[in-house]
């Protein structure tokens, strides 16, 4: 099985209304922070490349952390409420031999 890991990234998408600035809706640069994350997808769920897997609050802002690849949720190495910081390994997926079939091919 080859492993992809998921990871905090360098700039962080941020989570905001439809009525936010511009301004708020710049990326949040991670350097020299940390937060607490957050996982909206499950241990063995399939997700596509990009969507968002997990949330972090950093500094009262949520950002989000899409999936690298499409893929399974392999591994989770941060559990929900755990700190992490730039660079962080908080999980992985796995991409190897898979053939996802949706709801729709069954």
């Amino acid at each position: 099985m080859s492993k992809v890991a998921i990871t905090v990234p360098d700039l962080a998408k941020k989570v905001v209304g439809k009525y936010a600035c511009e301004c708020e809706k710049n990326p949040l640069d991670m350097q020299d922070k940390e937060g607490q994350v957050f996982w909206l997808a499950d241990l063995e769920d399939w997700v596509e490349e990009g969507e968002t897997v997990c949330e972090g609050e950093v500094q009262k802002t949520t950002i989000q952390i899409p999936a690298p690849c499409s893929g399974w949720i392999g591994e989770i190495c941060l559990d929900d409420g755990e700190t992490f910081r730039l660079g962080d390994i908080l999980g992985y997926m796995e991409t190897d031999g898979i053939e996802h079939i949706t709801e729709e091919e069954q």
